[in-house]
């Protein structure tokens, strides 16, 4: 049995400090993940961290405790609360346009000045204002939000108006549907429900809902990113990939990760002994792009990687496991460093920042 070492240390500030041996079955003696684990105590707001965001070189992170950003060039953390009280403290989602920060709380939607690090005085209508802010999508004229269990708005800044968008089919049943994902790509919208993903052409003002009869592993959309002519979608089952051009999708459920990820060599994280993945440990937290590169978190799993060259997944889990990073809420990719966000409760140890790559860097063994 050969030995993986993950050492944790940074003696000039206040990190936690952890050195971590694990028994996998064939990796390179001696080598070594280094990890920097942030915390309250290095100015972070909390260390349960649920979103994160990257503008230049700055990197956002929404915690239990308030928005925390750290500034490239002292590597400090500085933290600020919403206004509003404590129950806007808690960050559900982050999404920067130019020099705003658009944050998402249980209690309403808060806006956050980039530059003099301020928020700003905004009074948004209701539900805005007071509902559970799952998911913002900003463009250019417009402003979409996503609510759990109040459906979908669009937000007009020009004329201050909220505007509620009624999600087919119409009716009673869904006027409290949760919107959990937000994306758009030319003419289209696409909205992340729990019955699937709906897309709407805003030329021909036509909706289509795409779900499991499709091919999806799950109908909960859970998280969203345009690559192109291509929409990745990470649901409660798995990840996706929707080509807007042709309509193929290509859901990798349980019985694809057998039958096609085995012949590849590598799996989602932990996926069962039999190549398949239960729905619990493909939960897709986050999808983010990076290059040739498409990162995925998931709720209680760890983290994996997809090649877009080579069409290889990498699963990250064994690798990192000591580092307590099962549970990965937010994932965010900065030069040549990745960062997982995870609150506590869910084997999360704080902000973890980790060199992009040693995650990617293949062991070697027979």
């Amino acid at each position: 049995m050969l030995f993986y070492v993950i050492s944790i240390a940074k003696p000039d500030r206040l990190l936690t400090t952890l050195l971590i041996v694990l028994m996998l079955g064939a990796t390179t003696p001696g080598q070594a993940i280094e990890a920097t684990v942030y915390t309250e105590a290095d100015g972070l707001g909390d260390r349960d961290v649920y979103a994160l965001a990257v503008v230049g070189d700055t990197v956002w992170a929404g915690t239990a405790r308030g928005l925390s950003w750290r500034e490239p060039e002292s590597s400090q953390w500085h933290n600020s609360l919403p206004p509003g009280g404590a129950g806007r403290s808690f960050i559900t989602c982050l999404t920067p346009a130019g020099e705003l920060m658009w944050v998402g709380t249980p209690q309403g939607l808060a806006l956050f000045d980039i530059r003099s690090k301020r928020w700003k005085s905004v009074q948004f209508p209701a539900p805005l204002s007071q509902g559970y802010i799952a998911s913002i999508l900003v463009e250019p004229e417009q402003i979409w939000v996503g609510l759990w269990r109040d459906g979908l708005y669009r937000l007009d800044p020009s004329k201050g108006g909220a505007e509620h968008i009624p999600l087919p089919p119409e009716g009673a049943q869904n006027i409290y549907e949760s919107v959990y994902a937000l994306a758009a790509s030319g003419d289209y919208l696409y909205v992340g429900t729990a019955r699937g993903l709906l897309t709407y052409n805003r030329a021909q003002k036509q909706w289509r809902r795409i779900s499991t009869a499709d091919g999806l592993g799950s109908n909960l959309i859970s998280a969203m990113a345009v690559d192109g002519e291509n929409l990745w979608l990470g649901t409660a089952a798995g990840p996706a990939r929707y080509n807007k051009q042709t309509g193929e999708l290509s859901a990798w459920t349980a019985t694809r990760l057998g039958a096609e990820f085995g012949k590849e060599g590598a799996t989602l994280p932990n996926a069962a002994s039999a190549g398949g993945c239960s729905k619990a440990v493909a939960f897709i937290s986050t999808i983010v792009l990076d290059g040739d590169l498409v990162w995925l978190a998931t709720f209680r799993k760890g983290t994996a990687v997809y090649d877009k060259t080579s069409g290889v997944w990498q699963s990250i889990t064994t690798n990192f496991e000591g580092v307590r990073t099962k549970g990965v809420y937010a994932l965010a990719a900065c030069g040549d460093d990745v960062w997982l966000g995870s609150p506590e409760a869910y084997y999360g140890s704080g902000l973890t920042l980790v060199s992009k790559a040693d995650l990617l860097a293949k062991p070697s063994g027979p």
